[in-house]
Formats: structure tokens, sequence, C-alpha cells
């Protein structure tokens, strides 16, 4: 099961937000749009998936909307007008999607001074955002060839379809810190047999699947079945009798008579 990660979304890009809305990543929570460039389309999307939305006229009522919701900690920004003040940054992640290379193009306009420029290529770049404009730490980039018949709307036709590519790329990076602020400091005890028994009624299928996949390389997981340690190996779906099933109705279920492999 996929565990979501919940963001908000800065911009009046109503192609970001629908990639949003439509990642088996991602729940979108808010939505942070400049007043004057707040579309009706957008109002509609938001008002139909029931996401707030938020519409700041400057970077002060920009940084207000941040630090009022201390819970949200991670956002998504593609196409906003509103530079983030160091106040916001210090409190949340704000990852930002640039049409154009950091090598050298950065700063307004990143599409037209592609094709200004006669660029072969150029890029969608997917990076941490700092005090700086269009500067940070670069979590991942797409190339994009530039034709010699391309102009502004079909360059950037081209740049967001990569953001769903994107998109995963930065759920695995956001994951990935959680994980480490959880961790950070902390120094596991020895696994003992009491961490990996299978409790039907209190496990979630989840935990179990975890206690599996932990012993498989080694002796299986244990369950016991009357009085008796019984080691597992696997779990297979529902699909013939016999079954184990979870106090919370799960749709799997351990078979035990296809995979014990002994009786302890």
């Amino acid at each position: 099961m996929i565990q979501k990660v919940d963001v908000g979304y800065i911009g009046f890009s109503c192609a970001m937000l629908n990639e949003l809305l439509d990642s088996p990543f991602f729940n979108v929570k808010i939505c942070i749009s400049e007043k004057r460039k707040t579309s009706e389309q957008m109002k509609r999307i938001c008002k139909s998936r029931d996401i707030a939305l938020f519409r700041p006229v400057d970077k002060a009522e920009m940084t207000k909307t941040l630090l009022s919701m201390p819970e949200l900690t991670d956002f998504v920004m593609y196409e906003s007008g509103i530079i983030i003040e160091q106040a916001g940054l210090k409190k949340k992640h704000i990852y930002n999607f640039h049409p154009g290379s950091f090598i050298n193009n950065r700063g307004a306009h990143p599409i037209v001074w592609s094709i200004l420029s006669g660029d072969p290529f150029t890029e969608m770049t997917m990076y941490e955002i700092d005090a700086e404009i269009d500067h940070g730490t670069k979590i991942d980039t797409r190339i994009v060839p530039v034709a010699r018949t391309d102009d502004v709307g079909t360059l950037k036709t081209k740049l967001e379809s990569t953001i769903s590519e994107l998109l995963v790329s930065l759920y695995s990076h956001i994951l990935k810190r959680q994980y480490a602020e959880k961790q950070s400091n902390q120094y596991n005890r020895r696994v003992e047999e009491a961490d990996y028994i299978i409790d039907l009624n209190s496990d979630s299928m989840e935990r179990m699947i975890r206690k599996i996949q932990s012993q498989r390389a080694y002796d299986g997981a244990i369950l016991i079945v009357n009085g008796q340690k019984v080691r597992i190996r696997d779990i297979r779906p529902i699909s013939q009798t016999g079954k184990i099933t979870t106090a919370e109705g799960s749709k799997y279920y351990i078979e035990l008579w296809q995979i014990l492999e002994a009786s302890i």
C-alpha cells in the first residue's frame, strides 16, 4: 500500500495541480495561488475536489499563509510570481519546478530564452528552493529537445509532460528525508523473536507483510497455531478456502496449508 504524502501546491498552473491530483503519491491539502493570476478553472478544480484555496496578493501575505498551517511542511511550486520570504523557507520544504536549465537558463522567462538562444535542448529542473531566486538543492531534472519549429506553447507542453516522472522522484526524496528525520540519533536494539510474531487480532495487514518480508531470508515470521509456532515466508491473495483473516477484514490472508515450512 502506497503511503501518500500530504502537500500543498503553490502556483497558478492548472496543469501542475491536475498532475498532483492524479498522482498516486500525494494528497493535495491546499492550493496557494497569486490572487491576480488565479483562473476560474483553478477555482472550479479546488471547489470540486474540496481543496482550500488561498489567494495572497504579495510575499507578506504568502508568508502569513504558509505559517498559518504548521502541520503541513511540504509544498510543490510551479508558475508562482510571488517570492517566498526567508521566514517561510525556515519552516517549510518548498520544491520548485523550473522550466529551464540550472546551467544557463535561470531567472525570468526560461522557455522564451530557450527559443531566443537557439538552445538544442532545455530542462525541467526540480529543486528545493533557498533564499536566492531560482537557486537551491537540485533533486532531479528531465532534458527536453528544442525543435526548430517549437514556440512557447509547444515547448511548454513538452516540459510539462515530464512532471509526472519528476513527481515520482520527489515522492522518493520526501520519504527519504522524512525517514532520516525520524531516525536521527536513533540506535536500534537487536531484533528478537517477539518482533516478528504475527498477531492476527492486532497486526494490520501492512505490519504482517513487514514481519514476513523481514524474515523471509531466514526461517520466516512466526504464527502461533494451536499453541505451536509455524514459520511463515509468504502471503497470497484470497482465492480458496481455509483462510485466516485479520480483524480489520483485509482482502488478504495467510494460506497456512500452502506456505508453512515447519512446526517448531
